[in-house]
């Protein structure tokens, strides 16, 4: 994956979906770090100021932004951001009807079928470390 700025962004607003950043999700984002080899610290900091940037968007231009940031992603990079994606909302143990339409809106932006989303969702095991 070379552009970390981009999971960032999608991660974040994953997380978002349900209004909170708890503690399963905190979790899952040091593993995806972990995954990318990227600082844990360091990738935390970035998902909290990208939080700020995102609060301060409405929803018409969160939506432009996610599909300007999607823009120049590979298939399979596309593939590996939206699992990350789907391994941040499923570490609570919950699925919100707010995050199905976000991984909705996400698999749109990232240009994967929603057939396949719908597939990742229902088949989607959260890695162990």
């Amino acid at each position: 994956m070379s552009d970390t700025k981009k999971v960032v962004v999608f991660l974040t607003g994953a997380v978002e979906a349900n209004g909170k950043f708890d503690e399963n999700e905190k979790e899952a984002v040091s593993s995806i770090a972990k995954a990318l080899g990227v600082d844990k610290a360091e990738f935390h900091a970035l998902i909290e100021a990208e939080m700020k940037n995102q609060r301060a968007m409405s929803e018409e231009d969160l939506d432009k932004y996610f599909h300007d940031m999607a823009e120049g992603i590979n298939e399979d990079d596309a593939i590996q951001i939206y699992q990350f994606c789907l391994q941040a909302v499923f570490a609570d143990n919950e699925f919100t009807i707010d995050e199905v339409e976000v991984m909705v809106g996400f698999a749109e932006a990232l240009d994967i079928e929603i057939a396949e989303a719908i597939m990742m969702m229902f088949s989607f095991e959260v890695p162990e470390d």
